[in-house]
């Protein structure tokens, strides 16, 4: 289970990297270091998150609010998750909506 916990920890780490790395998504940090199994971020630009998830291919995230403003969230417990998946994914929904 220790193992299992471990991993997931470091899938968050892996999307917290992989957010900051492309210049389109915002990542939330606390003021304080951020909890590592709690990931909050969004597309810089003016996008409905719902459009955005709904052109997902691969990948899974809720969308949660925090301080009045939205972010999606995935679920640093589900040890298939795929960070260079997930980022690459909010990357052509936006395209694909900016597109439309």
């Amino acid at each position: 289970m220790a193992a299992r916990i471990d991993h997931c920890m470091q899938l968050a780490e892996q999307l917290a990297r992989a957010i900051r790395a492309e210049s389109s998504l915002e990542l939330f940090l606390l003021p304080s270091p951020p909890s590592k199994e709690v990931v909050l971020w969004r597309p810089r630009s003016e996008v409905d998150l719902g459009q955005v998830r709904a052109r997902f291919e691969r990948s899974f995230v809720s969308i949660t609010e925090f301080s009045g403003q939205r972010w999606f969230r995935p679920v640093a417990a589900n040890p298939m998750a795929a960070p260079d998946g997930i980022v690459a994914d909010v990357a052509e929904a936006v395209a694909r909506i900016g597109a439309s």
